[in-house]
């Protein structure tokens, strides 16, 4: 990288450190105004980034690029909407203490090709809603749209007479530039393929980041009743966003006594069981070989749609097809099927018992997505203990599908996130799904307490 490019990305984080120091005063009110209006112009402009992301990286799905965009902006401002986040935020009189909440600084957001805007939306409320500063870092092949969506936040923050510098962009990045900007920053947002997340730890800096999807959906023996919700959730976060979404769900679990069933349902839901003769030919195309002997997913693959998909492998699916389902009958790593495919393809492999089933989804998530998502449709609470204990992940969804751990909808508790940390086991700093509270520095007020209770050795020790 050339020295004037280094100077103008040194330049850009004085500019956001300034602007930081110059809403230092905001209240409450102010930076909550600012980050719902936010939310609101990516609402506002969903239809046009969703265009511009389909039309620039080739891939992704239109229709629900929109609904990413609107949902992840009214999910994340209901969350955010009551929560303290400026000034005292917190007092605990007995403990006489309280807690004053201070922006991190300038936050480097690395934003992929799958989510280039979505990325801008998410962590952009959440970093200004502690009064950071955020300068994004585009996938090469998505610069245009992500930059278009750094300008309507820039666009926002004039109107309410903030300093635009609160967001800015590499208009024209390279992996060198991302690189350096890691090492500036104050703390890393690094939300993409493992390359880009292992190098936000590298840089030296504090980092954010996420771990690999692969999300494993075990189906108890004994409860038909759960078999269409499993279908119609299922089929819905694997076919968002043509396939691409991290929480759609990647390999069913199903009992061999009720795997034909099972399917039945399935189909009715908009699921093509892909012949047997036609999954070789499938397994081939679907990943190139890396020259380390490791494999990733075929660009020509992911994202397309259903109908794209039909046409590459020739399958005779019906129009309406949302998913393709493709019987395995190992884990990973014996079978390429079971790990990430980035596409509307899911597997599933049968089970003898269900000790076997969460054994299954255990091994193909320590070959990929460990730490990030597994699902269990049951009613058995023993069942739900047993799964709980049994899987390394941040997320064990329950009755609901892989989309359901991202927080982004209104059932589920957990706080909606555009990036999912996966703990130790993902190699992430973060086992929990990012939020607000993970761009905030805190300064505890300790009082000496007058009269505090204290305990005698025996109160202590017994």
């Amino acid at each position: 990288m050339e020295d004037f490019e280094k100077q103008e990305l040194l330049d850009t984080v004085k500019r956001a450190k300034e602007a930081v120091n110059a809403i230092s005063d905001y209240s409450q009110k102010q930076i909550d105004e600012i980050v719902k209006a936010i939310g609101r112009v990516f609402c506002d402009n969903a239809e046009i980034l969703a265009r511009e992301a389909v039309e620039e990286t080739k891939f992704g799905d239109f229709d629900m690029k929109i609904v990413k965009h609107t949902n992840l902006a009214k999910y994340h401002w209901w969350y955010l909407k009551d929560k303290a986040s400026v000034g005292c935020i917190s007092e605990d009189k007995e403990k006489q203490m309280k807690i004053y909440a201070k922006p991190v600084g300038v936050v480097a957001c690395i934003t992929p090709a799958t989510n280039p805007t979505e990325t801008v939306l998410g962590i952009g409320m959440c970093t200004m809603k502690c009064g950071n500063a955020l300068i994004a870092c585009p996938h090469p092949s998505a610069k245009k749209v992500s930059n278009h969506g750094v300008e309507l936040v820039r666009g926002v923050l004039s109107k309410f007479g903030a300093p635009v510098d609160l967001f800015q962009s590499i208009i024209e990045p390279s992996i060198e530039k991302s690189k350096f900007l890691m090492s500036i920053c104050d703390i890393v947002s690094a939300v993409g393929g493992f390359g880009m997340v292992k190098s936000a730890y590298s840089s030296g800096r504090p980092s954010l980041g996420v771990g690999q999807g692969n999300v494993q959906t075990i189906v108890d023996k004994g409860y038909p009743e759960k078999w269409e919700d499993c279908a119609i959730q299922t089929i819905i976060a694997r076919s968002s966003d043509n396939g691409m979404v991290c929480t759609g769900d990647q390999c069913l679990h199903i009992h061999k006594d009720e795997v034909a069933d099972v399917l039945k349902v399935f189909e009715k839901k908009g699921a093509y069981v892909v012949p047997e003769e036609k999954i070789p030919e499938i397994r081939k195309a679907l990943f190139d070989k890396l020259p380390d002997g490791g494999y990733k997913v075929s660009t020509k693959i992911i994202g397309k749609s259903a109908a794209e998909l039909a046409a590459i492998f020739n399958l005779d699916a019906p129009p309406d097809t949302e998913i393709f389902l493709l019987k395995v009958t190992q884990t990973a790593p014996e079978e390429i099927l079971c790990r990430e495919k980035m596409c509307r393809m899911t597997c599933y492999l049968p089970y003898e018992t269900f000790e076997e089933g969460v054994a299954h989804a255990v091994a193909n998530l320590v070959v990929e997505g460990v730490g990030h998502t597994c699902c269990l449709y049951t009613e058995n609470e023993a069942h739900i203990d047993y799964f709980a204990k049994a899987v390394p992940v941040v997320r064990a969804n329950i009755n609901g599908a892989g989309n359901l751990g991202g927080g982004n909808n209104f059932f589920s508790g957990i706080h909606p996130t555009i990036s999912l940390g996966c703990g130790t086991w993902g190699n992430n700093s973060v086992s929990d799904n990012i939020n607000y509270m993970h761009f905030m520095n805190t300064t505890k007020v300790i009082m000496k307490m007058k009269n505090p209770y204290i305990p005698t050795e025996d109160e202590i020790w017994s």
